[in-house]
């Protein structure tokens, strides 16, 4: 006689109960395991983020705006940008490197936080100007009336020293982007100032080195002044060439200069535009960012 092999229904159902939890289990180790990939590090263990400002650990439980300022995602030649537009006449640009005590803010997760502990909610950040491995800004910085790094005038190949270079920088409480060679440092009385390059838009025109439908693909941040009261902010969502990043600043926004801030890490905290990059990995020379008091 042939053996019945067929589970009974309480085998069936212990069967099933044990499949269960087994998978529980994976999706729970799974879960885990990213989750120490994206919060694991802290600053230390990486090796450009040693001496970057240590908080405790704050999650934003709601993110304020400002609406007079316009969050927009644009699609533009088939690529797609996250924009901030900041109308200064109501809010405040403000510039951060280090604490007063002199350590590196460093990562978007610690800015938050060292805002937070000032009763201050951030609204928008960017990384500022390109910088080195020691997070330091590789040309002018100026920070509330105090210059922290002098002007570069220095020749390079690296998009920092694609001429003309500039400097964004904020005066009485009006923005501005000027070619870091028609630039005087004597003369000018700046609150806040980062100097990066090269400028994507020059008067009105892009940049003369830029070259439609070039394959030199990253991402990239930038900013470009509207008028004297108003600024955009625009990070790409995928990569793009100059030539496209700075159409979209010249013909979306009319801008007569842009420049060219950071790329391929740039990130942007836009939480209207769902970006809440509060990365406590990537370490940043510089921040801009709009706060709300």
């Amino acid at each position: 006689m042939a053996n019945n092999n067929t589970p009974t229904p309480q085998q069936k159902s212990f069967i099933k109960t044990i499949s269960t939890l087994l998978l529980w289990g994976l999706a729970i180790a799974v879960m885990s395991y990213f989750s120490w990939l994206y919060y694991g590090n802290t600053p230390g263990e990486s090796g450009n983020l040693n001496g970057v400002i240590k908080m405790k650990n704050v999650t934003p439980s709601t993110f304020p705006k400002i609406e007079a300022n316009k969050a927009e995602r644009i699609i533009m030649n088939g690529n797609v940008y996250s924009t901030y537009t900041v109308d200064l006449k109501v809010s405040k640009l403000t510039f951060y490197h280090k604490t007063p005590e002199g350590r590196s803010i460093g990562t978007f997760k610690y800015l938050y936080e060292y805002l937070d502990q000032q009763s201050k909610s951030l609204v928008f950040a960017t990384n500022g100007g390109i910088y080195t491995k020691a997070l330091e800004p590789l040309g002018l910085y100026i920070e509330n009336g105090k210059e922290i790094v002098p002007i570069n005038r220095k020749k390079g190949t690296d998009n920092f020293y694609l001429e003309p270079n500039g400097i964004f920088y904020i005066k009485n409480g009006d923005a501005n982007i000027e070619a870091s060679d028609d630039f005087n440092e004597k003369s000018s009385k700046l609150n806040f100032a980062t100097q990066s390059g090269p400028l994507l838009v020059i008067e009105g025109n892009i940049h003369p080195r830029f070259v439609a439908g070039s394959a030199n693909k990253t991402i990239r941040s930038g900013v470009g002044i509207i008028d004297e009261d108003k600024v955009v902010f625009a990070i790409s969502d995928q990569a793009v060439n100059f030539y496209d990043f700075a159409t979209l600043f010249k013909e979306k926004f009319n801008c007569q200069h842009a420049l060219y801030l950071d790329g391929t890490i740039s990130k942007m905290y836009l939480p209207e535009l769902n970006r809440k990059e509060l990365d406590n990995t990537i370490g940043f020379g510089t921040f801009i960012c709009v706060e709300e008091r």
